[in-house]
């Protein structure tokens, strides 16, 4: 018996998620979580110490958020990657993208007004 070939129009194949998007949601949320814990200590730390008393420990609060800076720009690349992906679900690409971006730029503010404020 011949059943013929089913047209292509006829089935739907599911697309998947990005990877890459989804790396980049979770790098968004689980470093924009830690980087907010950092920002919580040095807050803590700048309000409770002197400064030349706990030099080691602004130091560590300073490479911690360019360390968080590092991650969320490897987020954002992420997610551009996961978003340009023609055959998966864009989701998690554009929503990682837009936390890392929006952690990244909420971070440059305070380093800028924290410049100001010193001056």
């Amino acid at each position: 018996m011949d059943y013929g070939t089913i047209p292509q129009e006829q089935y739907y194949i599911p697309k998947k998620h990005s990877r890459m998007g989804i790396a980049s949601f979770i790098i968004a949320l689980a470093q924009g979580f830690i980087t907010l814990l950092v920002i919580i200590f040095a807050g803590i730390l700048a309000a409770t110490a002197r400064q030349y008393d706990n030099e080691a420990a602004f130091a560590f609060v300073g490479l911690f958020i360019i360390l968080g800076m590092i991650a969320h720009l490897v987020g954002a690349v992420l997610g551009i990657a996961g978003a340009i992906q023609s055959s998966r679900k864009k989701v998690f690409a554009i929503i990682g993208l837009i936390l890392n971006i929006a952690v990244l730029l909420f971070i440059i503010v305070l380093i800028v007004i924290g410049s100001i404020v010193e001056q």
